[in-house]
């Protein structure tokens, strides 16, 4: 059944047809995740990755549960444009369009509580290149990152 829905959800993401997205923020998405389930949603947050690790994230909700953020196989050449543009591994800030899941048991070791399916990226905006010490990343997230003092 879960399968059969996220065939159907695909699908309606790449013909267009469905309901428009909505746009919330993401920790709309992780305090209420029963509400937005299977939602088709547009987020801006902050998204960390590396190796083993693509956390979609904003600072005032981050105590709420983690969120894996993984790309669509038919992601738009404009997408992946825009991801080409932030590095390899860091942070950045992004506009994410896709599918919001809840249950637990996604990303790597299985270690995340929710799963966003981005079938569009823009936006892309730097936080930190690379694998900064976490000194420099701490001090980069709370002026930069979603939910922090200047956010971009």
């Amino acid at each position: 059944m879960r399968l059969l829905a996220a065939a159907v959800t695909a699908l309606l993401l790449s013909t267009g047809a469905g309901p428009s997205p909505t746009s919330v923020t993401l920790c709309d998405l992780i305090r209420e995740p029963e509400r937005y389930n299977g939602a088709h949603v547009i987020v801006r947050a902050t998204w960390k990755h590396w190796f083993e690790i693509s956390q979609l994230y904003c600072l005032d909700c981050n105590d709420k549960g983690r969120v894996w953020l993984e790309f669509s196989d038919d992601l738009a050449r404009a997408s992946r444009r825009a991801l080409k543009s932030g590095p390899n591994e860091g942070v950045v800030n992004l506009t994410v369009d896709g599918v919001f899941r809840s249950g637990g048991g996604f990303g790597h070791l299985a270690g995340y509580q929710y799963k966003f399916t981005a079938a569009k990226v823009s936006n892309v905006a730097l936080v930190v290149k690379g694998l900064a010490g976490p000194d420099v990343t701490e001090k980069a997230e709370k002026q930069w990152a979603c939910g922090g003092t200047t956010p971009k």
